[in-house]
């Protein structure tokens, strides 16, 4: 007998329609075949509402147009959502026979077929909330490889198949070596600066008064010790339109260095699209990760650090900008960079006790987070 797909039969061919037959169409030939007659392909259920837009996948397009060979053997079969709990209607019918005509790969034959346990299966197991996601089948054997392909699809196209977690995860370690790299420079490198015992910092704003005001602390705070900072703007997520007007003023107002906009786009893209790591692959993850909730405030934040054995500052910008103003009561006692980072700190501190944490959900590939707060360390409401 002809081996079917496994894992496909527990948890499909029960669910769904009655013949235990999920029967497709390709809408090019128009012509139906079963899931089996697919299982010699790396396939992806394309699983989204009956409404989605083509807008909402276009880099699903791309990789199919790549994939789709007889190499690879990618296919994607569309299993469009439907409520259970209303009915099937005409208008609903040619929704998704429009949206169907649109698609370039297999598509459900019929979605009010689906009965509720796949659905329910769906939404538990795969974690469907209406937001598209790409389930993967492990090319002959149906073994789920992958519950959602869609973001890391979004981030390295074609270069991720077949699209299995360990894939990603591989993937997930090379783009922490990407993001590293992307907080050195050449002339000279980050590790050259720790060597040099100099202070680095990065800081972001779309705020120009800001950007100015905390440009002027940082120089009095060379002049007055004569520590070397290597400070360097790497933008912000928000307001981009602007960035090209505040790139043009740090120049004419400061030595600090600036990323090209180009850089700084494609940084701010990138992060975004970020994973959560299992593993901390370099010493500064956490502190990358944490500018996704800095770069909500309004005004602006800075990382500041020298080598792994010393402190890291990270602070929103008006609190910072506050420990900076009182960096006259503490000078005496700096010595060294290393007093500077952690009187910072303790100042911080005591602020961040007078205050509330700085709480939010932040949004990422993986869906929303709770974080905890950068400054205290504890679970944010």
């Amino acid at each position: 007998m002809e081996p079917r797909y496994q894992d496909i039969a527990k948890i499909m061919s029960r669910s769904i329609s009655q013949t235990g037959k999920l029967v497709l169409r390709h809408p090019s030939t128009k012509g139906k075949v079963t899931l089996e007659k697919l299982k010699a392909k790396c396939i992806a259920f394309f699983i989204s509402d009956f409404k989605v837009q083509k807008e909402e996948f276009p880099s699903l397009i791309k990789t199919y147009k790549a994939l789709n060979n007889p190499k690879t053997c990618f296919e994607v079969v569309w299993v469009p959502m439907v409520d259970q709990s209303t009915t099937w209607t005409e208008d609903n019918k040619r929704t998704v026979s429009s949206t169907e005509a649109s698609m370039p790969w297999y598509c459900v034959w019929d979605p009010s077929t689906l009965n509720n346990s796949f659905v329910q299966i769906v939404k538990k197991e795969w974690h469907f909330q209406g937001k598209p996601i790409l389930v993967i089948l492990e090319r002959g054997t149906g073994k789920i490889k992958h519950t959602n392909a869609l973001p890391m699809m979004e981030l390295w196209g074609p270069a991720a198949y077949p699209f299995s977690i360990n894939d990603e995860e591989q993937l997930q370690e090379g783009l922490s070596h990407v993001i590293d790299s992307l907080f050195s420079t050449n002339k000279p490198n980050m590790d050259k600066w720790v060597e040099d015992g100099k202070i680095i910092c990065f800081y972001g704003s779309h705020n120009e008064d800001w950007i100015r005001r905390f440009l002027q602390k940082i120089e009095f705070i060379t002049m007055q010790t004569n520590f070397e900072i290597e400070i360097t703007y790497i933008g912000t997520k928000r307001k981009q339109q602007e960035m090209p007007r505040i790139l043009t003023m740090i120049k004419d107002i400061s030595k600090s260095r600036v990323w090209s906009e180009k850089r700084i786009l494609s940084f701010w893209h990138n992060l975004k699209k970020l994973r959560r790591p299992k593993k901390k692959y370099f010493s500064m993850w956490k502190e990358v990760i944490n500018i996704l909730n800095y770069d909500y405030h309004a005004d602006g934040w800075a990382i500041i650090f020298g080598d792994s054995k010393q402190e890291v500052v990270k602070s929103s910008g008006a609190k910072l900008i506050k420990c900076l103003d009182s960096f006259t009561t503490f000078r005496s006692r700096i010595q060294e960079p290393k007093d500077f980072l952690r009187f910072i700190n303790e100042d911080l501190r005591v602020k961040h006790a007078e205050e509330h944490c700085n709480g939010m959900m932040v949004s990422t590939s993986d869906g929303p987070l709770q974080e905890h707060c950068m400054e205290c360390g504890r679970f944010m409401d």
